[in-house]
């Protein structure tokens, strides 16, 4: 998904852009996938533990963007790096 997000950037129409920052937000829609997938990979007694580290990696992201994105907008002084 994070191609759409790189033709929402360059991107000539607004409209355009907004389309494509919608599909990028698609994603979630893999999440159902990606559990049933692991409950069925992961032994029956460490499911639990499975799904957490699971969880915790796809949480990282969402721990280490606003900073990352904070110093590549002040370091270039644009949004553009950031996106």
């Amino acid at each position: 998904m994070g191609v759409f997000l790189i033709g929402a950037m360059r991107a000539a129409h607004t409209g355009l852009a907004i389309g494509l920052l919608i599909a990028a937000s698609l994603v979630g829609l893999a999440t159902g996938n990606l559990l049933a997938i692991l409950q069925s990979c992961a032994p029956t007694e460490a499911v639990g533990t499975w799904t957490g580290a699971e969880d915790f990696a796809g949480n990282l992201a969402g721990i280490i963007a606003p900073g990352a994105v904070g110093f590549l907008i002040t370091s270039y002084g644009s949004y553009v790096p950031g996106f």
